[in-house]
């Protein structure tokens, strides 16, 4: 899954939701670094199983019904 702007911003609303960003990818199961790479734009996707089973899960109260 591509990190698109709104997926940015959903991932921004659920590490304020959990404090901080160590809290968040601990929820997530993952490194703190690995969600500050999706912000910064290092990284530029997420793996399907990830997305499907971890992120995507987490940021639907955040997203638009497209999502």
């Amino acid at each position: 899954m591509n990190l698109t702007p709104e997926i940015k911003e959903a991932i921004r609303k659920a590490i304020d939701l959990h404090g901080n960003v160590t809290q968040f990818a601990k929820h997530l199961g993952i490194a703190h670094s690995t969600v500050l790479f999706w912000l910064s734009g290092k990284t530029t996707e997420v793996s399907g199983r990830l997305w499907a089973q971890k992120l995507r899960p987490s940021l639907l109260p955040f997203l638009g019904a497209s999502a």
